[in-house]
C-alpha cells in the first residue's frame, strides 16, 4: 500500500480528493499508506498512532498531509474504529487544535517510528 501511495505521489494523483476515495475503499493499509506519503511519516509511524489509539496523532498526522479536517474526522472512523461521538469534530472547517499542538503531537509520533 505504501509502494502503491508514491506511485501516486509521484503521479502527481495523491490527492486530498483520492484520499477521500481511499477512505470509502476496504481495508486500512492504502489509507496509513497514503498519509505516511503525503505526511512524510514512516508507515511504522503512522501504524503506531493507531495502534496506541492516538486521536490527536492522526489529526495532527491528516493536518501535516494536507487533508481537510473533514477529513480527519474520516481517518479517525476509519483507522480507530471510532463511533461518530467520540470523534474529535472540525469546528466550522477547522482543525480541532491548535497548530502548536498538532506540531507537538506529529512531533511525537515521528519520534516513536
Amino acid at each position: 500500500a505504501y509502494t502503491d501511495a508514491q506511485q501516486l505521489q509521484a503521479a502527481g494523483e495523491l490527492t486530498p480528493a483520492r484520499v477521500e476515495e481511499i477512505l470509502k475503499g476496504e481495508g486500512k493499509e492504502p489509507v496509513l499508506g497514503a498519509l505516511a506519503v503525503l505526511a512524510e511519516l514512516s508507515v511504522a509511524a503512522v501504524q503506531k498512532a493507531v495502534n496506541s489509539k492516538n486521536q490527536k496523532g492522526l489529526v495532527a498526522i491528516a493536518w501535516k498531509a494536507g487533508l481537510k479536517a473533514k477529513t480527519a474526522e474520516k481517518v479517525q472512523s476509519k483507522l480507530l474504529g471510532l463511533p461518530p461521538d467520540q470523534v474529535l469534530k472540525a469546528d466550522s472547517g477547522a482543525y480541532p487544535m491548535s497548530e502548536d499542538d498538532m506540531e507537538w503531537q506529529f512531533e511525537f509520533v515521528n519520534d516513536l517510528a
